[in-house]
């Protein structure tokens, strides 16, 4: 999709605007767009390149088997040849390199619902219809089997396929108040929307959490498109613009979040980081006003 041109957030927004009607296998391109924005010196091309090779040799290997068989195949081929493995909960906090498929392609390893984004990208193109199904950590698939009971895949356990029994233990394991505030049901399947908003949070928090704000624009330019109701992005899209010295795409973001509440609700900090912010512009307006040369540098 972007392979031929350089990728802009414009470019990636045009894609976000037909996400909502899109399978979740159309993300992988899309993470691949966010990939290059994050990270300036990623091979997107090579990686791409390397994706097609595996889904290639896949299909050559076990196009014409049963549908089992694939399965088993595709398992011993992601898990065992290929070495493919989940990365553990702590690196997914902490490791923006978890989240980025180039990475993960050159690693062998990512965030569990990159591998199941790959694992279900690999399925489909044997013929193996999955979805991801919410579950905390994204370790689970379902195999949707026409006029055949679905089955429900773990990939934590390198593909098996689970019993009942192993089902209800999962079930019983998470229950309704651990879930309510991730919004969703325990193997409810998840749109190509939901999944997007999930990946986009969890590479922002990391990004967040190593105070590398500055690179976290692309991600704050989606988080508020694809929520807009979620006011908090605006706030922190504002302080990063205002760090960066865009200052007049920070007071506008300001704006826009004073739309959901009221100055008198700000925080002290947050009133005066408005305050310099509004004495910088007054003080740069007032600059050009002196100098009109200086309007020609701008």
């Amino acid at each position: 999709m972007f392979l031929n041109s350089k990728i802009t957030w414009e470019k990636l927004r045009l894609e976000l605007e037909i996400i909502k009607t899109a399978p979740p296998l159309s993300l992988i391109p899309i993470l691949y767009g966010f990939n290059a924005l994050l990270d300036e010196k990623a091979n997107i091309e090579s990686s791409s390149h390397t994706l097609l090779q595996l889904s290639y040799e896949l299909k050559k290997n076990c196009d014409e088997l049963p549908d089992e068989d694939k399965l088993n195949y595709l398992n011993e081929y992601f898990f065992e040849q290929q070495g493919f493995q989940l990365s553990d909960t702590n690196n997914q906090n902490k490791k923006l390199d978890c989240w980025l498929p180039e990475q993960m392609i050159q690693n062998k390893e990512g965030a569990p619902l990159l591998i199941a984004l790959l694992y279900q990208y690999l399925a489909f193109e044997l013929n193996l219809p999955l979805q991801i199904i919410f579950h905390p950590h994204f370790t689970l698939v379902k195999w949707i089997r026409p006029g055949k009971k679905s089955r429900i895949i773990d990939l934590s356990l390198h593909g098996l396929v689970l019993k009942d029994k192993e089902i209800s233990e999962i079930f019983n394991k998470y229950d309704s108040g651990t879930l309510k505030e991730r919004g969703t049901k325990l193997f409810n399947s998840l749109n190509t929307q939901d999944i997007l908003k999930f990946y986009l949070k969890s590479a922002y928090s990391c990004l967040k959490n190593k105070e590398q704000l500055e690179k976290s624009l692309p991600l704050l330019h989606a988080l508020i498109f694809l929520l807009p109701e979620k006011a908090q992005f605006l706030l922190e899209r504002a302080q990063v613009y205002k760090t960066q010295g865009a200052l007049n795409d920070a007071y506008k973001d300001f704006r826009k979040y004073l739309s959901f509440t009221e100055i008198k609700n700000l925080s002290q900090e947050l009133k005066t980081s408005l305050y310099e912010l509004q004495t910088q512009l007054s003080f740069n307006k007032a600059k050009q006003e002196t100098n009109p040369d200086l309007k020609l540098l701008h």
